[in-house]
């Protein structure tokens, strides 16, 4: 369940085929149906998101999760850190947490330069 967050929606006619969640200059959400993996809504979706946060957004992105991550990647979204996955949601190990360079702060050049 959402708690919180600016919800943007991508549609095709009545459905909802992507939407996107973000907290301040956190990404939470970044969901795309099946069948529309590969079509390009969650990349318009990121755009926008990206658009209307000039500071820069974060987010996390489970190890595994290879198309997610080439998307981000190719958004110039870079790896920071890695973790073991004790402290996520899911449970699931080894998610990835990446962040887009903000500009003008320190604390995220900072945590770039200290893998």
């Amino acid at each position: 369940m959402l708690q919180r967050g600016i919800i943007t929606v991508a549609t095709a006619g009545p459905e909802i085929v992507a939407f996107i969640v973000v907290d301040g200059a956190t990404v939470s959400h970044l969901y795309t149906a099946p069948a529309w993996l590969g079509r390009g809504a969650g990349e318009r979706l990121l755009d926008h998101a990206k658009a209307t946060s000039p500071g820069g957004l974060d987010l996390w992105c489970f190890q595994q999760n290879t198309r997610a991550r080439s998307i981000y990647e190719r958004h110039n979204f870079r790896a920071i850190r890695f973790t073991d996955g004790a402290d996520n949601e899911e449970d699931a190990r080894c998610p990835l947490p990446v962040a887009a360079p903000r500009a003008n702060d320190c604390r995220s050049k900072h945590r770039q330069e200290t893998r």
